[in-house]
């Protein structure tokens, strides 16, 4: 039996853990809280695209495919040729990303499609629906109240619907627990994530919401209101001492008045408590202990942590990020790196692990130098990858320390090839200087995944040109193996500079 059950809904990446669950898990336990932690995406992932179920996507595709509109037709034709070779292979494919041969490249590739073909197969059965190893997405839209509730109830197009009352709700009932806490970190989870609220609730634990993305809400928490029929009570910000504290007011029978960071009806409105920051010093190390490392598409566990709260920055004009720790008085907060390292250390040790994701919206120079120093004193060998910024302090000498305490990839917004629009994004930065860096975490083995829009406002065409051509300018600097690159378009974020 457990006091709490916190659960993390589809879709997400599928090749490693979040942090959120193990964060909270962690700092339950260690108050003494019976806590049942399950990852549904992986569990998703793994029970859904069988050679079972995927023989049935067939059956039911072949059986509509008699009479349908023409783009549904052409879905459908084009999902039942693949589906007996995706049968055939989709549990090989698994076998790939797991083991050794996630390291053949072409093998690699080949287990990567055959996943992605077989999530083509089911989603294409509850057409329109799609499911890729990217996405999911609805004819709904997440952002319009009345149609989240309206694919929360679709049991035709709504891909996850029978894998939780079939898998999920009656193992969680049968814990017993007071509270039930969802996780949702993208908008990829708000429909799978608010139809497992919809499933749970009224059955017994309160069920609360939290995640970056309803954070986003808490400066106008009436937006809400319509959701409150699927869902108990929202967190916003962090959730730690906020699930203690809601624990607590439910066990000792009394109002949730003084629970923090809590969003929840009351009367005919709704309330939104008092908000409170964690002291990232006294948090516990993530427990990833119940978790089922070995689904994930990835060879060995790749475990996140984190250093850092916000973004040091904090400049960028078309970011809200730093909007997710305006419940501070210090939107950038730091965890001790004493205490990073050992989190590190009991990881490794515990998991027999030596790969990790630091998950900091962006680390600076200066924690990447300490973060090595300590690496490397401890003798902890690692291979770690992260966030950061393009930055004048990240020179050849940094660069060639963090590769040596197992910097294996930094991920870095360049954003712009185009002068100007850099400087009126407030990045502080210019092309000569993004070059340099560039050419030396090249020099130094270390692989680079890329972040650019076009689009931002003002942007002429041939400006957005000069990203494409610093892009190509630069292939030799950023060709290394491991090299990644999102080039998007720009989307106006509510809590921008820019809006």
């Amino acid at each position: 039996m457990a006091e709490v059950v916190l659960l993390f809904p589809p879709h997400c990446d599928p090749r490693g853990p979040y942090l959120a669950l193990p964060s909270i898990t962690a700092f339950l336990r260690d108050k003494g809280v019976e806590v049942v932690q399950r990852d549904l995406n992986i569990e998703a992932f793994e029970a859904l695209l069988t050679r079972e179920n995927i023989a049935k996507a067939e059956e039911t595709i072949t059986r509509e495919l008699e009479g349908p509109d023409a783009e549904r037709y052409a879905r459908l034709s084009k999902a039942a040729k693949v589906a007996p070779y995706v049968t055939e292979n989709i549990e090989g494919a698994k076998r790939v990303l797991r083991g050794e041969e996630f390291y053949e490249v072409d093998k690699y590739n080949w287990g990567r499609k055959v996943l992605a073909l077989g999530a083509e197969v089911l989603s294409a059965a509850c057409h329109p629906t799609q499911w890729s190893l990217l996405d999911y997405k609805m004819r709904y839209s997440p952002h319009v109240s009345a149609e989240v509730l309206a694919a929360t109830a679709d049991r035709r197009e709504n891909l996850f619907l029978r894998f939780y009352e079939d898998a999920v709700v009656p193992q969680v009932l049968e814990e017993g627990p007071s509270v039930v806490g969802i996780s949702v970190e993208t908008y990829h989870q708000i429909l799978p994530g608010l139809t497992l609220a919809r499933l749970l609730k009224g059955r017994g634990p309160h069920v609360t919401v939290g995640g970056a993305l309803f954070t986003k809400l808490a400066d106008r928490p009436a937006a809400l209101k319509d959701l409150f029929s699927v869902v108990d009570s929202f967190i916003v910000y962090e959730g730690e001492h906020a699930l203690l504290g809601l624990l607590e007011g439910l066990r000792a029978g009394r109002g949730l008045g003084e629970v923090p960071n809590l969003v929840y009806p009351e009367g005919d409105g709704v309330r939104a408590n008092r908000l409170m920051a964690e002291d990232l010093d006294a948090l516990p190390t993530p427990d990833f202990q119940d978790l089922p490392l070995h689904l994930y598409f990835a060879p060995r566990p790749v475990l996140p942590l984190s250093l850092s709260k916000g973004c040091y920055w904090r400049r960028c004009t078309f970011c809200e990020i730093h909007h997710s720790n305006t419940n501070s008085s210090r939107p950038y907060r730091t965890r001790a790196m004493e205490k990073v390292v050992e989190d590190i250390a009991v990881l490794k040790e515990r998991h027999g692990t030596e790969h990790f994701l630091f998950t900091d919206e962006c680390v600076a120079p200066n924690r990447l130098r300490a973060l090595s120093e300590r690496l490397l004193e401890r003798k902890l060998e690692i291979k770690w990858a992260c966030y950061s910024r393009f930055e004048k302090t990240l020179d050849k000498d940094l660069c060639r320390l963090i590769a040596e305490a197992g910097c294996r990839k930094l991920l870095l917004g360049l954003e712009s090839g185009c002068d100007r629009v850099l400087s009126l994004m407030d990045k502080g930065i210019d092309k000569k200087l993004c070059r340099r860096i560039l050419e030396d975490l090249k020099s130094e083995g270390i692989a680079v995944h890329i972040f650019c829009m076009l689009g931002f406002p003002t942007e002429r065409k041939e400006e957005a040109q000069e990203t494409l051509n610093f892009i190509l300018e630069n292939k030799e600097a950023i060709s290394t193996i491991g090299l990644s690159m999102d080039m998007g378009i720009f989307s106006l974020a509510r809590h921008s500079e820019v809006y």
